[in-house]
């Protein structure tokens, strides 16, 4: 019984690690994006053809 409630704690944890993970690297994406976007806009002068 203890050891699998030890094993749901770990999972539960694991399953919010990689949720966290995934956020992040999600924000990152999204960011990176933005700027891509934002540099060719000025490189184009406020024209961007290719997003």
């Amino acid at each position: 019984m203890d050891c699998g409630v030890d094993r749901g704690r770990g999972f539960v944890w694991l399953v919010s690690k990689v949720l966290v993970c995934e956020v992040a690297r999600s924000c990152v994406t999204a960011l990176l994006h933005l700027r891509a976007v934002q540099q060719t806009t000025l490189v184009t002068g406020g024209n961007p053809t290719r997003a």
